[in-house]
């Protein structure tokens, strides 16, 4: 039978691996929606097992939340840029078509560069916006780094901490 220890090293192998946490198994009449693997860990006492289980689960939802927004926020400033171009590729064909044809000038002409130039003017805003954007998916990837860097160190501490833990019985002085 394997040791406490040995368990924890396997269950952590296996999430680095890339076993999913969050997880539920088969729906029983106790619980209706199945349990997770952390809740099977704690109802069997392995509350240590339980706490990583359920923190590994936390944080790959939390990054998945992050990664979806900050996806979503690039996706709109690419939206952004994409419109700026074709308001700035309208613009320099309305003025090459007026430098062509400067002696021909018809009202139509003069409409479509007016709506052009319009167009370009009412696209100043999204100067603001795109450093909006650009300063949230920092913020996002910033927060998202911090996170896995600390969860990095904390592993590392963890480990220190249990090459140093005494056996409860040496402990409690049962000499």
């Amino acid at each position: 039978m394997l040791g406490l220890e040995q368990r924890e090293e396997t269950v952590i192998a296996l999430v680095k691996l890339g076993a999913v946490p969050g997880l539920d198994d088969d729906p029983t009449s106790a619980f209706p929606r199945g349990e997770t693997a952390a809740d099977l860990a704690s109802s069997r006492g392995y509350k240590g097992i339980a706490g990583y289980l359920a923190e590994a689960d936390l944080m790959t939802m939390d990054e998945q939340h992050y990664l979806r927004e900050s996806l979503a926020a690039f996706q709109k400033s690419a939206y952004a840029a994409a419109s700026i171009q074709a308001a700035f590729r309208a613009r320099s064909f309305c003025q090459r078509q007026l430098a062509k044809n400067s002696s021909d000038i018809s009202e139509d002409a003069l409409y479509q560069v007016a709506d052009s130039l319009n167009k370009v003017q009412k696209m100043g805003h999204f100067d603001d916006y795109l450093h909006s954007a650009a300063s949230k998916i920092q913020k996002r990837y910033h927060g998202w780094k911090g996170r896995k860097d600390f969860s990095r160190i904390r592993t590392g501490i963890v480990k220190i901490q249990s090459q140093f833990l005494l056996p409860l019985s040496l402990v409690s002085g049962s000499c």
